[in-house]
């Protein structure tokens, strides 16, 4: 072992020299000064809410200087190239350019080091979303109508040039194989620009997707259908429902045609209504009978106005006669009515004297005196509490 450390010692001492001088050599060349050229997107600085960046004419270079190996590790992200568009309009500019460079970096060059930018006032437009189907029903038993799209129009905001190079607003529903009912999804809307994609990217949708039916049916006879709402249970003590607001009011349904005919309404499903006040909105579906199918979703929006109950009592100076015989006149005893109805305050609050319609019926009498009970017409959302006077009499005589 003393051998190692004592014999050829002048050659072990040469070969360590050698050793240490190769490490450093190879720890300089890993860390030593280099040169990167980036390119960088700009950053808009103190751009006006209102206002977007829709053209640049340059791509922007920069050479940062640093330790090789700290540059092998920096991307375009890391590096911050910016222009100050503080007060400036819509139009042409020509701005500096200021770079930002990683730490342990330092720029040596941007170029160029000024570029020339285009503004425009940022819009909005309507657009009516289209439907391009992609597939199609195999049966020959089914037909496929035209898909609903929801909503119908958008909203698109961007600078007036990219807007006027819209050319296409559309979503693309997807015919499973094999399907031979109707289905509605949630779809992205797609937008074409003849200035290509870069620009769709720079438009904000609202909403950005829609909501599509595609409408499967088989082909068959077809009806407009009303649509009736099904409730249930009582509203609140001292309320009443006072107006059903329906949409659609009504399907187109298909079937066949001795079956459609005698189809006079659809019935939704069920609205418990028990101990409610104020406003219910609900979407419910609409019962189908068997082998039918609709033209639409299956898809009723439903809002019930309950509103609370008040009395009011009204006079009327004016006593109608009805079913008064051929060749007999009438003649009451008294013209003067006090009609006392009920319900949904609004109602109440919007009545007019004139719908309140006092009657006594002498339907079947001849020439005579009678004492004939008082009733009243009134509107089909109240109730009658009471009239004053109950009775009348009443003289029928002969022309």
């Amino acid at each position: 072992m003393r051998a190692f450390f004592t014999e050829n010692i002048k050659y072990k001492l040469i070969a360590l020299l050698m050793a240490l001088l190769l490490w450093i050599f190879v720890a300089q060349s890993q860390n030593s000064t280099a040169e990167q050229v980036y390119t960088v997107p700009i950053t808009s600085m103190n751009l006006a809410g209102d206002l977007a960046l829709t053209e640049q004419s340059e791509q922007i270079q920069v050479r940062l200087q640093g330790e090789r190996q700290l540059l092998n590790s920096i991307d375009s992200t890391d590096i911050t190239i910016s222009c100050d568009f503080s007060d400036l309009s819509v139009g042409e500019h020509d701005l500096s350019v200021m770079a930002s460079a990683p730490a342990g970096t330092k720029v040596v060059s941007v170029s160029p080091q000024e570029i020339t930018v285009r503004l425009e006032k940022i819009e909005s437009r309507t657009f009516t979303v289209q439907a391009k189907v992609n597939g199609k029903v195999e049966s020959d038993a089914y037909q496929l109508l035209e898909p609903l799209v929801s909503p119908r129009d958008i909203v698109i905001y961007g600078p007036g040039s990219y807007l006027d190079s819209i050319e296409q607003v559309f979503v693309v529903p997807v015919i499973p194989s094999g399907q031979i009912t109707s289905f509605s999804s949630r779809l992205p809307i797609n937008v074409v620009s003849s200035l290509g994609s870069q620009v769709v990217s720079q438009l904000e949708l609202v909403p950005a997707t829609a909501e599509v039916f595609v409408p499967i049916v088989t082909d068959a006879s077809s009806k407009l259908v009303a649509i009736n709402v099904n409730t249930a249970g009582k509203p609140a003590s001292g309320y009443q429902l006072s107006r059903i607001v329906l949409e659609p009011t009504f399907f187109e349904v298909f079937g066949n045609q001795a079956e459609l005919q005698i189809l006079n309404y659809l019935q939704t499903s069920v609205i418990d209504i028990s101990g409610a006040r104020g406003k219910i909105a609900r979407d419910v579906t609409v019962d189908l009978p068997d082998g039918m199918s609709l033209a639409a979703e299956n898809k009723v929006n439903v809002v019930l106005y309950l509103e609370e109950v008040t009395e009011r009592t009204f006079s009327r100076s004016l006593v109608f006669k009805e079913n008064v015989g051929a060749g007999l006149k009438s003649d009451v005893s008294s013209t003067s009515v006090s009609v006392r109805v009920a319900g949904p305050k609004s109602v109440i609050d919007g009545l007019e004297e004139a719908e309140l319609v006092p009657y006594v019926d002498c339907a079947g009498l001849s020439a005579g005196n009678y004492t004939l009970k008082v009733k009243a017409h009134i509107p089909s959302s109240l109730s009658l509490i009471s009239i004053a006077p109950a009775e009348l009499t009443i003289e029928i005589a002969y022309e």
